[in-house]
């Protein structure tokens, strides 16, 4: 799992003149997106998890654990969401006495704040209780913690820690208990393939009328994140996030919308609507010249349009 093929000799190490990115992802949705678009910019040299030279030999590290865990993941798999952030552990502490680089950079969701905080969210606001996500989002910052450590004996060092919010895309995983999004859309489209008349929602009704959630396209992630690579020069925590959200209830209007649903939508309030708003602070990454370009209802329309043939090309018979 963490020892892919060597991309990079030991001799070749010496002898790259631009910045090398080392990239420690879990093959994630984020993951599998960021490193195509590293990759195509030609202002660094990336190379992927791998052997020890590769870690000694990067001036920037990026990692995180991974983002898109479910509950289940946490019940069913502990061990493996758990073992990913110490992965990283041991190999920062290896950092220490070795490889030395530039910058770290870390990855959390917005999970990582406290239920007790009221939006906008701010970052000098991340450690004022235990955070909203559980175990996630304490590995996240356990993670975040380490990194900040390994600067107090490096003072050079720039670490930052990244905040992620709402994140949807095309190669999003579409399944009943993924996050909201992919969620939504995989019942409503099986539901439109199975003939069924109701599609259950998680949350009460009355809650899904007013909970908010902020939703950034992973295009714009992306975009985000190279701008950060490329701007932001001082350590600390950066929200990247869309500041305009919708409603829960909206949100799931438009998908069964664009699915073709007719039948009933039912709410299951034996699982919580969650905190009420939680739109991060973003001042910091619009300082940088950050605006999402990805409008929520056009780019829902191409997502849905795009995994509904997938199912009914998965639903046909073999030949």
């Amino acid at each position: 799992l963490f020892h892919p093929k060597p991309t990079i000799t030991r001799a070749e190490l010496g002898t790259m003149s631009k910045p090398r990115i080392m990239l420690l992802e879990d093959r994630d949705f984020f993951g599998r997106e960021l490193e195509p678009a590293l990759c195509s910019n030609t202002a660094y040299e990336v190379r992927m998890q791998g052997f020890w030279e590769n870690w000694k030999g990067a001036d920037i590290l990026v990692c995180g654990d991974r983002l898109n865990f479910t509950a289940t993941d946490w019940v069913s798999r502990p061990h493996h969401c758990m073992s990913l952030t110490l992965h990283y552990f041991e190999r920062l502490s290896r950092l220490w006495e070795e490889g030395k680089p530039k910058r770290i950079i870390t990855l959390g969701s917005v999970g990582q704040y406290p239920e007790t905080v009221g939006a906008p969210l701010y970052p000098e606001l991340l450690w004022d209780g235990f955070p909203a996500s559980g175990r996630r989002g304490l590995m996240q910052g356990v993670l975040m913690e380490h990194a900040r450590a390994y600067k107090e004996a490096n003072p050079e060092v720039i670490v930052q820690h990244v905040i992620l919010d709402g994140l949807y895309g095309p190669g999003d995983t579409f399944a009943a208990d993924s996050q909201v999004i992919p969620a939504l859309i995989y019942k409503f489209v099986q539901a439109v393939l199975t003939g069924a008349e109701t599609v259950t929602v998680y949350g009460s009704g009355a809650g899904a009328k007013e909970t908010k959630r902020n939703f950034l396209h992973i295009e714009d992630a992306i975009a985000g994140m190279l701008l950060i690579l490329e701007k932001a020069t001082d350590s600390g925590i950066i929200n990247l996030g869309s500041p305009i959200g919708t409603t829960v209830a909206n949100l799931t209007r438009i998908i069964s919308s664009f699915t073709g649903f007719t039948g009933k939508i039912l709410y299951d309030a034996t699982h919580p609507d969650g905190r009420p708003d939680r739109t991060l602070d973003t001042a910091y990454m619009q300082s940088l010249g950050f605006a999402p370009d990805r409008r929520l209802i056009s780019s829902l329309g191409e997502i849905i349009k795009e995994y509904q043939q997938q199912a009914v090309a998965a639903a046909a018979p073999s030949a």
